[in-house]
């Protein structure tokens, strides 16, 4: 076998490895999300009193799902392209495939990572058993248990509440992601542009959690205080230590953004999440 054989060998034997491997990344990735959804259905269906919804679960099961195709398919691409005639453009053709299947690959591991945390939100909600134990104990190894693990900043935040029972699971769910991922900001901003609030959820290094409420000046600040928050110069603000109870924060913002800011539906909300990891405690 001369060299210029031996190194199409060689190239073809590496790139099919990338693209098999890019599949079962999403394929894995997929099947974390499947058992995740099906705690999370274990969880909606628990006997309590009322109902706790997990809003945008078959959507995100969904989007999963055909992402994961995506990539198997571009795998397969991939050995298709490679059964051809190498020419000037197979290169090219390769590393867009390929690209397309550790694209693919990544959005199924975010999709399974809002289902992780829709689990999360879940099981805030419910008395402590061995069905919310095992559902958080889950939802912790999918966010963290991969290859290249994403936090709530990277991800960015993804709702699809339209009322407010639908936005306690997503809310206590983010805030969940953010305890494991730690060093992070959410914040929630409402009202109209000449009376704006916002609510300023900032967990530190070790889990412990701030809740900061600004643009509350029409509010009673006794309501607030009764409410749970501690008057803090212009502002208010609460905190919990880690291990915190997530539904109390969660319950607490939506109180305020309910009864005291007039919110009426979670639609009219605007959520941002960003990292406050320091260049240095990054390294």
């Amino acid at each position: 076998m001369n060299d210029e054989l031996l190194a199409l060998e060689e190239l073809r034997s590496d790139v099919g490895w990338q693209a098999n491997e890019r599949a079962a990344r999403a394929t894995r990735a997929w099947l974390m999300g499947r058992g995740l959804a099906a705690e999370a259905q274990d969880l909606v269906m628990a006997p309590v009193d009322g109902h706790v919804p997990a809003p945008g679960l078959f959507s995100a099961v969904r989007m999963m799902g055909e992402a994961c195709t995506e990539s198997c398919n571009a795998s397969d691409g991939v050995w298709m392209l490679m059964q051809d005639d190498f020419d000037q453009t197979s290169e090219i053709k390769l590393e867009v495939a390929l690209g397309s299947g550790l694209d693919y690959a990544r959005e199924v591991e975010c999709w399974m990572r809002r289902i992780a945390a829709l689990c999360i939100g879940l099981s805030a909600q419910l008395p402590s058993s061995d069905a919310t134990a095992r559902s958080d104990r889950a939802a912790v190894v999918a966010l963290k248990s991969l290859s290249d693990p994403a936090d709530l900043a990277d991800d960015g935040v993804w709702h699809s509440s339209t009322n407010f029972d639908e936005l306690a699971t997503e809310l206590a769910g983010d805030l969940g992601r953010m305890v494991i991922d730690h060093d992070c900001r959410l914040t929630v901003r409402g009202g109209d542009a000449a009376d704006p609030c916002s609510i300023e959820f900032e967990v530190d290094g070790v889990g412990n959690l701030t809740v900061r409420l600004a643009g509350a000046g029409g509010c009673e600040s006794d309501a607030l205080v009764k409410l749970g928050w501690t008057r803090d110069e212009d502002a208010y603000r609460a905190a919990w230590d880690d291990p915190l109870p997530l539904i109390e924060p969660t319950l607490l913002a939506i109180s305020t953004l309910v009864d005291h800011l007039h919110v009426s539906s979670p639609e009219d909300l605007d959520f941002s999440i960003q990292s406050t990891r320091s260049r240095a405690s990054s390294v």
